[in-house]
Protein backbone atom coordinates (compact mmCIF):
# COMPACT_ATOMS: atom_id res chain seq x y z
CA UNK A 1 0.00 0.00 0.00
CA UNK A 2 1.28 3.61 -0.74
CA UNK A 3 1.39 6.87 1.54
CA UNK A 4 -1.95 8.22 -0.41
CA UNK A 5 -3.75 5.05 1.60
CA UNK A 6 -1.92 4.58 4.74
CA UNK A 7 -1.91 6.92 7.53
CA UNK A 8 1.72 7.64 8.92
CA UNK A 9 3.84 9.37 11.70
CA UNK A 10 7.30 10.55 11.52
CA UNK A 11 10.19 11.20 14.16
CA UNK A 12 10.08 14.14 15.72
CA UNK A 13 13.95 14.37 15.47
CA UNK A 14 14.10 13.76 11.76
CA UNK A 15 13.25 17.09 11.08
CA UNK A 16 15.41 18.66 12.28
CA UNK A 17 18.19 18.07 9.49
CA UNK A 18 15.94 19.33 6.91
CA UNK A 19 12.85 22.02 8.96
CA UNK A 20 15.12 24.00 11.40
CA UNK A 21 12.11 26.86 10.84
CA UNK A 22 9.80 24.63 12.38
CA UNK A 23 11.42 25.38 15.76
CA UNK A 24 10.35 28.45 15.70
CA UNK A 25 6.82 27.32 14.99
CA UNK A 26 4.57 25.73 18.30
CA UNK A 27 4.54 21.76 18.15
CA UNK A 28 1.42 20.07 19.08
CA UNK A 29 1.18 15.75 18.94
CA UNK A 30 -1.92 13.96 19.87
CA UNK A 31 -0.83 13.31 23.82
CA UNK A 32 -2.07 17.02 23.62
CA UNK A 33 -5.42 16.27 22.34
CA UNK A 34 -7.32 16.81 25.49
CA UNK A 35 -5.89 19.88 26.50
CA UNK A 36 -6.72 21.48 22.65
CA UNK A 37 -9.11 23.55 24.01
CA UNK A 38 -6.78 25.26 26.41
CA UNK A 39 -3.78 25.35 23.98
CA UNK A 40 -5.98 27.03 21.20
CA UNK A 41 -6.54 29.89 23.66
CA UNK A 42 -3.14 30.25 24.82
CA UNK A 43 -2.10 30.43 21.36
CA UNK A 44 -4.36 33.43 20.76
CA UNK A 45 -3.68 35.33 24.07
CA UNK A 46 0.33 34.92 22.99
CA UNK A 47 -0.94 36.39 19.70
CA UNK A 48 1.09 33.26 18.10
CA UNK A 49 0.75 32.62 13.94
CA UNK A 50 -1.51 30.83 12.57
CA UNK A 51 0.57 27.64 12.21
CA UNK A 52 1.21 25.03 14.18
CA UNK A 53 2.84 21.65 13.01
CA UNK A 54 2.83 18.19 13.94
CA UNK A 55 4.24 15.09 12.51
CA UNK A 56 2.03 12.63 13.03
CA UNK A 57 -1.19 12.40 9.98
CA UNK A 58 -3.17 9.28 12.19
CA UNK A 59 -7.09 10.16 11.49
CA UNK A 60 -8.49 10.31 15.04
CA UNK A 61 -5.71 12.94 15.56
CA UNK A 62 -7.02 14.91 12.12
CA UNK A 63 -10.43 14.53 13.85
CA UNK A 64 -9.57 16.12 17.14
CA UNK A 65 -7.61 19.23 15.26
CA UNK A 66 -11.00 19.39 13.35
CA UNK A 67 -12.95 19.31 16.29
CA UNK A 68 -10.93 22.28 18.11
CA UNK A 69 -11.13 24.90 14.97
CA UNK A 70 -7.71 24.07 13.41
CA UNK A 71 -7.43 23.62 9.93
CA UNK A 72 -5.09 20.51 8.77
CA UNK A 73 -3.34 21.78 6.35
CA UNK A 74 0.70 20.46 5.38
CA UNK A 75 4.10 20.89 3.82
CA UNK A 76 7.01 19.09 2.64
CA UNK A 77 10.43 19.42 4.89
CA UNK A 78 13.34 18.33 2.71
CA UNK A 79 12.37 14.66 1.91
CA UNK A 80 9.58 15.02 5.00
CA UNK A 81 6.01 15.79 5.12
CA UNK A 82 4.72 17.70 8.23
CA UNK A 83 1.04 18.82 9.24
CA UNK A 84 0.27 22.37 9.80
CA UNK A 85 -2.44 22.75 11.91
CA UNK A 86 -3.63 26.26 10.75
CA UNK A 87 -6.00 28.32 13.64
CA UNK A 88 -6.81 31.56 11.99
CA UNK A 89 -7.07 34.67 13.57
CA UNK A 90 -9.79 36.05 10.82
CA UNK A 91 -12.14 33.68 8.73
CA UNK A 92 -14.39 34.07 6.24
CA UNK A 93 -18.07 32.23 7.65
CA UNK A 94 -20.91 32.37 6.19
CA UNK A 95 -24.70 31.50 7.42
CA UNK A 96 -25.94 29.13 4.98
CA UNK A 97 -29.67 30.23 4.99
CA UNK A 98 -28.09 33.98 4.13
CA UNK A 99 -26.38 32.45 0.99
CA UNK A 100 -26.57 34.54 -2.69
CA UNK A 101 -26.70 32.68 -5.76
CA UNK A 102 -26.37 34.89 -8.63
CA UNK A 103 -29.14 34.99 -11.86
CA UNK A 104 -25.65 33.90 -14.24
CA UNK A 105 -24.85 30.95 -11.68
CA UNK A 106 -27.97 29.73 -11.83
CA UNK A 107 -28.66 29.72 -15.40
CA UNK A 108 -25.08 28.29 -16.15
CA UNK A 109 -26.02 25.38 -13.42
CA UNK A 110 -28.68 23.79 -15.92
CA UNK A 111 -25.88 22.53 -17.65
CA UNK A 112 -23.66 20.43 -14.54
CA UNK A 113 -25.01 17.99 -12.00
CA UNK A 114 -23.91 17.52 -8.85
CA UNK A 115 -22.59 14.47 -6.93
CA UNK A 116 -21.27 14.15 -3.02
CA UNK A 117 -18.77 11.58 -2.01
CA UNK A 118 -18.62 9.53 -5.24
CA UNK A 119 -14.93 10.73 -6.43
CA UNK A 120 -12.42 10.77 -3.69
CA UNK A 121 -8.99 10.47 -5.95
CA UNK A 122 -10.52 12.29 -8.81
CA UNK A 123 -11.57 15.79 -6.21
CA UNK A 124 -7.69 15.40 -5.02
CA UNK A 125 -6.43 14.95 -8.17
CA UNK A 126 -8.22 18.07 -9.19
CA UNK A 127 -6.67 19.73 -6.59
CA UNK A 128 -3.65 18.97 -7.34
CA UNK A 129 -3.88 19.65 -11.06
CA UNK A 130 -4.86 22.96 -10.73
CA UNK A 131 -2.74 24.40 -7.51
CA UNK A 132 0.53 22.76 -8.89
CA UNK A 133 3.20 23.08 -6.62
CA UNK A 134 0.99 25.52 -4.05
CA UNK A 135 -1.29 22.52 -3.37
CA UNK A 136 -0.75 21.15 0.10
CA UNK A 137 -2.72 18.00 -0.46
CA UNK A 138 0.53 15.56 0.35
CA UNK A 139 0.41 11.69 0.60
CA UNK A 140 0.15 11.35 4.14
CA UNK A 141 -2.15 14.11 4.53
CA UNK A 142 -4.37 12.54 2.09
CA UNK A 143 -4.23 9.37 3.61
CA UNK A 144 -5.64 10.57 6.94
CA UNK A 145 -8.33 12.50 5.28
CA UNK A 146 -9.11 9.03 3.09
CA UNK A 147 -9.59 7.09 6.62
CA UNK A 148 -11.84 9.67 7.77
CA UNK A 149 -13.87 9.76 4.52
CA UNK A 150 -14.36 5.82 4.25
CA UNK A 151 -14.78 4.83 7.84
CA UNK A 152 -17.44 7.46 9.33
CA UNK A 153 -18.02 6.84 12.75
CA UNK A 154 -14.80 5.24 13.14
CA UNK A 155 -13.25 8.40 15.14
CA UNK A 156 -16.12 9.44 17.02
CA UNK A 157 -15.16 8.64 20.34
CA UNK A 158 -12.03 9.68 21.38
CA UNK A 159 -10.49 8.24 24.44
CA UNK A 160 -13.82 6.65 25.01
CA UNK A 161 -15.71 9.54 25.45
CA UNK A 162 -18.85 10.95 22.79
CA UNK A 163 -17.51 14.02 20.89
CA UNK A 164 -19.01 15.93 17.89
CA UNK A 165 -19.04 13.78 14.67
CA UNK A 166 -16.34 14.72 12.35
CA UNK A 167 -16.93 13.76 8.61
CA UNK A 168 -14.80 14.13 5.34
CA UNK A 169 -16.95 15.46 2.31
CA UNK A 170 -16.23 15.41 -1.21
CA UNK A 171 -18.84 17.36 -4.09
CA UNK A 172 -18.03 16.84 -7.39
CA UNK A 173 -19.83 18.55 -10.52
CA UNK A 174 -20.34 16.98 -13.59
CA UNK A 175 -21.02 17.77 -16.99
CA UNK A 176 -21.60 16.10 -20.59
CA UNK A 177 -19.42 15.81 -23.18
CA UNK A 178 -19.67 16.30 -26.94
CA UNK A 179 -20.47 13.36 -28.96
CA UNK A 180 -17.72 11.18 -29.23
CA UNK A 181 -18.70 9.72 -32.42
CA UNK A 182 -19.62 6.50 -31.05
CA UNK A 183 -22.17 4.19 -32.57
CA UNK A 184 -24.69 4.55 -29.57
CA UNK A 185 -24.76 8.27 -28.95
CA UNK A 186 -23.91 7.92 -25.46
CA UNK A 187 -22.36 11.18 -23.86
CA UNK A 188 -20.59 10.53 -21.06
CA UNK A 189 -19.86 12.80 -18.01
CA UNK A 190 -16.70 14.74 -17.11
CA UNK A 191 -15.81 15.64 -13.83
CA UNK A 192 -15.60 19.81 -13.80
CA UNK A 193 -15.09 21.09 -10.49
CA UNK A 194 -15.08 19.75 -7.08
CA UNK A 195 -13.99 20.08 -3.40
CA UNK A 196 -13.34 18.36 -0.18
CA UNK A 197 -14.18 19.82 3.00
CA UNK A 198 -15.27 18.59 6.55
CA UNK A 199 -18.11 19.12 8.68
CA UNK A 200 -17.94 19.33 12.46
CA UNK A 201 -21.66 19.05 13.84
CA UNK A 202 -23.52 21.34 12.19
CA UNK A 203 -20.30 23.39 10.98
CA UNK A 204 -18.96 22.80 7.35
CA UNK A 205 -15.39 23.90 6.66
CA UNK A 206 -14.08 23.62 3.28
CA UNK A 207 -10.36 22.96 2.72
CA UNK A 208 -9.55 23.75 -0.93
CA UNK A 209 -11.38 23.56 -4.53
CA UNK A 210 -10.71 23.49 -8.06
CA UNK A 211 -12.60 24.06 -11.27
CA UNK A 212 -11.86 23.20 -14.94
CA UNK A 213 -15.01 25.19 -16.80
CA UNK A 214 -16.66 28.41 -16.59
CA UNK A 215 -19.45 28.43 -14.37
CA UNK A 216 -18.69 25.33 -12.83
CA UNK A 217 -17.15 26.48 -9.45
CA UNK A 218 -19.91 29.20 -8.93
CA UNK A 219 -22.02 25.95 -9.39
CA UNK A 220 -20.42 23.43 -7.02
CA UNK A 221 -20.22 26.53 -4.27
CA UNK A 222 -24.07 27.18 -5.14
CA UNK A 223 -25.14 23.60 -4.95
CA UNK A 224 -23.63 22.51 -2.06
CA UNK A 225 -24.65 25.25 0.40
CA UNK A 226 -28.14 24.24 -0.76
CA UNK A 227 -27.14 21.24 0.41
CA UNK A 228 -25.79 21.55 3.60
CA UNK A 229 -28.38 23.85 4.51
CA UNK A 230 -31.05 21.06 2.88
CA UNK A 231 -28.72 18.71 5.91
CA UNK A 232 -29.10 21.12 8.16
CA UNK A 233 -25.47 22.29 8.75
CA UNK A 234 -26.06 26.09 10.05
CA UNK A 235 -22.23 27.82 9.61
CA UNK A 236 -20.26 27.28 6.13
CA UNK A 237 -16.63 28.21 7.15
CA UNK A 238 -14.66 29.30 4.29
CA UNK A 239 -11.29 29.92 5.21
CA UNK A 240 -9.55 33.11 4.09
CA UNK A 241 -11.76 35.78 3.23
CA UNK A 242 -12.09 36.47 -0.54
CA UNK A 243 -13.68 39.20 -2.62
CA UNK A 244 -16.03 36.50 -4.24
CA UNK A 245 -16.19 34.69 -1.11
CA UNK A 246 -18.14 38.24 0.50
CA UNK A 247 -20.10 38.24 -2.82
CA UNK A 248 -21.96 35.10 -1.66
CA UNK A 249 -23.43 36.37 2.05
Amino acid sequence: MSQETVPVSYDRVSYDRYGRWLRNVPFLEPEYAPKLEQIAERLDELGADDFTWSCDFDPAWLAELMRHGFLTMATDVGPLVALLPKLHRERCVMHLENMKVQRGTRKKAKNFKLSIGTAFDEVVAGLREQHGKSCWFYAPLVAGLRALFERPGEFDHPRGESAVPVRVHTFEIWTQLEDAGSASGHRPWALVAGEIGYSVGRVYTSMSGFSRAAGAGSAQMAATAALLHQEGCVLWDLGMELEYKQSMG
